[in-house]
């Protein structure tokens, strides 16, 4: 019974859930609202979800559930109504087999038509009172509403009540004033021996008595007598229903009197023989008065199922045998003429080697039957008197392709005995078959093709051809491979009629050694004015220019013996060329004085300044002395950092005009400065750290591996102290070896654009036995700027990834101004996460 009703209530709420959301109602004014920190929520696109649970160790007990849409028309512009606000409670008590509970819903929909708010009610319980189980549906509307409402006056207005003992009391009444209905059951019972029914629906009235002879439940012997008496619809009614168990079986009489007129009239005689999976009935009737007689039979035999109706002369037979997962046959005689029959018949093989499948179908119509007429009448490819259906499906487990295993498909069907469908797909020899061969079809569809069929050879790594009839004969060819110049080869050819669409060649040179690592590319592409890649894509470029050849020509150098001041020189050079023209030219090289950057690129600097093609940036470095970085740009032309010659001090020059000058002092141990820009305004920071600057890789190791980095500064205008200090292992990039990381950086400061401000973190990182762990914790405050709060901002990163289960669970989360925005990810692979967003 807890079951039905909850059951129910589900349906009754999803129904309405689903009209308002299909018909996309309603804006929100606040009424009813969940309070306390929510179990699940979901903030996102103006769709908020928020689930409270009373007891989330059991969340049968109940909770509160809050589903708001802010705009519909901004998600579905085609909506009727704007938003929607739905409430509901559920109380299921604090024990879950009883069946008790109660469920409030609450909803608002403001129609965005300007018919007003459609706002209602839907109230369920289930209690026990007075020894009786009662159950109430109850559903009303209020508010003004101009229009039609969304939610169908069949369920927005009624009262649905049903009280029982489950003994000898039981209730059910049924109002709904918009529809008119005023319906209700009432039946007195005494056990085994006696029942009154009382049914009222309007104006129409049945008040009948059920006395019962030697009828019981729990002991069924096939003997019992059952009279019924009283009125319907005015009329008096009389009959009875009798039991009698015999050496042969059973037999049943049913015989009623209405009006003194005998409308039921059924007599069955029943043989059955339950372990051999044996059953037979005939039952003759006659209903009202001798309009409706004849002879029913039914019989069950092991696997078969017979039925027959004899009545006004006709015969109707249907039969039915099943064995599951080897045959179904199914056929339907009228006065001895097979009307259809349908068999099917299945043979399966599945063992770790293989799984193998045949099926075959026959199906028979007569052209005298019902089915027939519907299929003649409705059917796109007509109605048929006979067809076939074959299917052989072959899956070798052993034997794989690249990514599923060997398999074949062979489908044909057959109409009047000609192959009218066939369908056959191959993949365990190369290559590759595709085959469907269906005139009707294609006929109907303006498919201008006999058939379509389609081969792939895939050579795994090494190449791949594709070729299909489709679109006047479509062919697609693939290779690649390594060359003789340390690089590989790949080439895509396409054509359709016979006519190359599209051809792309791309080869890749390499040459490392212990003087240079030398990468080249070149790449050429010809696109086709007919083929769907330049009218669908080419044609349509918005911001590179459209192309049938383009060619391109690429080069990175690395010399390993010849350094700057860090990097090794280096040059990267690139150029493309379309239909003819220069398109691009790249140069970035540190291999000669000054250093280069130029970008020959008319496509793109035009829709940055117009009479702009190409980029040039000159770089001129003389460690210790100056820094020149020259361009032909329009807005910044170039900076330069230089020694004055006082000492240390450098002159900081931007676009030709001086911004500032400083000087600095480096120890082992420290690096401090003062900056002095053209208004005077100054900054000294001095940053420490732990231990002397390394000189070699073991010295290296140990300063990075853990230390603590200080800076404090103090300025015209600001100042700040900023602490960052880390220690972690060194990492072998080995997954099974335990690793551990962790840093905590703490800044404080005051200035001009943040005011008072402060940013705390804690980050740590660990990794054993393939688990991975990654948290963070920390609180910032700006009292000034776009991040001002009036509160810290609190920040929560806690996740684990199962490596072994690709299964990351965890949280990350922040929390603005007592808002929170976090998503939580639980344990177990594809579950989806929760959302709360500014809750």
């Amino acid at each position: 019974a807890q079951a039905i009703n909850i059951r129910m209530v589900a349906q009754y709420l999803v129904a309405v859930l689903a009209i308002a959301s299909s018909c996309n109602g309603a804006s929100i004014q606040k009424r009813e609202a969940i309070s306390g920190k929510l179990d699940r929520s979901l903030d996102l696109f103006g769709v908020h979800i928020g689930i409270k649970y009373k007891d989330p160790s059991d969340r049968t007990k109940g909770g509160e559930f809050n589903l708001k849409v802010d705009d519909m028309k901004r998600l579905f512009p085609r909506a009727h109504s704007k938003a929607i606000d739905v409430y509901a409670e559920f109380d299921g008590g604090d024990n879950n087999r009883d069946g008790l509970f109660d469920m409030k819903l609450t909803y608002k929909l403001t129609h965005a038509d300007g018919d007003g708010d459609e706002q209602g009610n839907l109230m369920v319980s289930r209690k026990m009172e007075g020894g009786l189980w009662k159950t109430e549906l109850k559903t009303s509307t209020f508010g003004k509403l101009k229009g039609p409402p969304i939610i169908p006056s069949a369920i927005s207005n009624m009262d649905w009540k049903l009280e029982s003992d489950r003994q000898t009391k039981l209730n059910f009444q049924y109002l709904n004033p918009s529809r008119s209905r005023n319906f209700k059951i009432n039946v007195d019972r005494v056990p085994g021996k006696e029942a009154h029914v009382h049914i009222v629906n309007g104006d129409r009235k049945h008040d009948l008595t059920f006395k019962v002879k030697d009828f019981d439940l729990k002991n069924v012997d096939g003997n019992f007598e059952i009279q019924v008496e009283g009125t319907s619809l005015g009329e008096s009614v009389d009959g009875s229903i009798t039991g009698e168990a015999n050496s042969k079986g059973n037999r049943i009489k049913v015989n009623f009197e209405r009006g003194n007129k005998k409308v039921v009239q059924i007599d069955a005689k029943i043989k059955k023989n339950i372990p051999a999976l044996y059953f037979e009935t005939k039952t003759k009737y006659s209903l009202l008065g001798g309009a409706l007689q004849g002879t029913f039979k039914l019989k069950f035999n092991k696997n078969q199922l017979q039925l027959e109706n004899e009545m006004g002369g006709d015969k109707l037979e249907i039969r039915v045998m099943a064995i599951p997962g080897v045959t179904l046959e199914l056929e339907c005689k009228k006065n001895g003429e097979q009307m259809w029959f349908y068999k099917t018949n299945r043979t399966t093989v599945d063992t770790p080697e293989k799984f193998e499948m045949d099926v075959e179908t026959d199906m028979k119509l007569s052209s005298n039957s019902m089915l027939w007429a519907f299929l003649d009448r409705a059917y796109p490819y007509g109605a048929f008197n006979v067809r076939r259906n074959t299917l052989h499906v072959f899956v070798d487990r052993q034997n794989y392709n690249k990514l599923l295993p060997k398999f074949f498909i062979d489908a044909k069907l057959y109409k009047e005995g000609e192959q009218v469908v066939t369908l056959e797909i191959d993949s365990r020899n190369t290559p590759y078959k595709f085959l469907f061969i269906a005139p009707n079809v294609f006929a109907r569809w303006n498919i201008p093709h006999d058939k379509i069929e389609a081969t792939l050879a895939h050579d795994i790594g090494k190449s791949i051809d594709f070729k299909t009839n489709v679109g006047g004969g479509i062919e697609i060819h693939g290779n690649r491979g390594p060359n003789d110049k340390g690089g590989r080869d790949i080439n895509i050819l396409t054509k359709k009629a016979g006519k190359q669409m599209m051809k792309i060649d791309i080869s890749t040179e390499k040459q490392v050694d212990d003087d240079k690592i030398l990468l080249r590319l070149h790449d050429s592409v010809e696109i086709d004015a007919d083929s769907a890649l330049f009218r669908r894509i080419v044609s349509n470029y918005k911001f590179l220019t459209p192309f049938n050849k383009r060619t391109g020509e690429y080069e990175i150098f690395v010399n390993k013996k010849d350094r700057n001041v860090i990097f090794s020189k280096f040059y990267v050079k690139g150029q493309v060329v379309k239909d003819g023209e220069k398109a691009m030219n790249l140069l970035i090289t540190t291999a000669e004085k000054p250093y280069k950057v130029e970008l020959y690129l008319p496509a793109i600097l035009n829709k940055i300044y117009s009479d702009m093609n190409e980029y040039k940036m000159s770089i001129d470095h003389e460690p210790g002395t100056k820094l020149v970085v020259k361009t032909n740009g329009k807005k910044f032309t170039g900076f330069s950092i230089a020694k004055t010659g006082s000492g240390n001090e450098r002159e900081i020059i931007i676009n030709g005009k001086k911004l500032g000058s400083g000087d600095y002092t480096l120890t082992d141990t420290s690096f401090s400065t003062k900056i002095t820009n053209s208004e005077g305004d100054w900054l000294q920071p001095k940053v420490t750290w732990e231990g002397a600057l390394p000189k070699n890789s073991a010295e290296a190791q140990a300063f990075f591996l853990k230390n603590n980095v200080k800076v404090d500064a103090t300025g015209s205008k600001r100042n700040f102290n900023m602490n960052l200090n880390w220690k972690m292992t060194k990492p072998d990039w080995d997954l099974n070896t335990p690793e551990s990381a962790k840093l905590q950086f703490n800044w404080k400061g005051k200035g001009p654009r943040w005011g008072d401000y402060s940013i705390e973190r804690t980050v740590s990182c660990d990794i054993a036995n393939k688990v991975l762990e990654f948290n963070v914790d920390g609180e910032s405050h700006m009292t000034m700027g776009r991040l001002a709060t009036d509160t810290p901002i609190k920040t929560k990163i806690a996740l684990k990834y199962f490596m072994d289960k690709r299964d990351l669970v965890g949280l990350l989360q922040k929390i603005v101004n007592g808002k929170e925005y976090s998503v939580n990810f639980p344990e177990g692979t594809g579950v989806m996460p929760s959302i709360k967003w500014g809750q």
